[in-house]
């Protein structure tokens, strides 16, 4: 026996176009399908948060770092640019596996820059990743965290912005508590 589940999804990114005389699909940033583990071309399921909307299509690679969200074909008739989307992939998992199972939550701000990566979530409550995650992310290049004495990056300064602004989930978590860059420090 094999279950369906939420394999990756990508919280609440903005929609940046739509292009109705398109063929079809959803344009993603690169960068955020490769830091999902979501490929191009895998179906997934688009819930619109602002309009209530909720269909599916299939992943095309956009270009990295660009942010891009833009929803082609009839589907572009299915959101507004400028709509709040949750983009969901599932996969058939075995009934052991599936018990394991932890899906990959992306987290991203209004630019659709990547702003937390979580693998575990709860009703009203995230968990974030331990440390073997995060070194799994950084060595992705999606993220670069400086120890101790380091010389910050731009990431972590957008990032340690963003907190300030009150625009961080949870301030700080990834770096180990607000203001702080030494959560993966040794």
């Amino acid at each position: 026996m094999t279950v369906e589940m939420l394999k990756a999804k990508i919280h609440r990114a903005t929609v940046k176009q739509a292009a109705l005389d398109y063929v079809g699909s959803i344009t993603v940033d690169e960068e955020l399908l490769n830091a999902a583990g979501i490929l191009e071309y895998e179906k997934v399921q688009i819930a619109d948060v602002d309009n209530v909307s909720r269909f599916e299509t299939y992943t095309i690679s956009g270009e990295p770092g660009s942010g891009m969200i833009c929803l082609n074909g009839a589907a572009a008739r299915c959101v507004s640019v400028g709509d709040k989307i949750i983009i969901m992939a599932y996969a058939a998992y075995g009934e052991e596996e599936a018990k394991q199972h932890k899906p990959t939550v992306l987290f991203v701000d209004e630019k659709n820059k990547i702003s937390r990566v979580t693998n575990y979530e709860k009703h009203g409550r995230l968990a974030d990743m331990q440390r073997g995650t995060e070194q799994q992310y950084q060595s992705r290049g999606y993220l670069q965290i400086h120890q101790r004495g380091r010389k910050q990056n731009e990431s972590c300064k957008n990032h340690c912005r963003s907190e300030r602004a009150g625009e961080s989930l949870e301030a700080g978590r990834l770096y180990g508590g607000a203001g702080s860059h030494d959560g993966l420090s040794a």
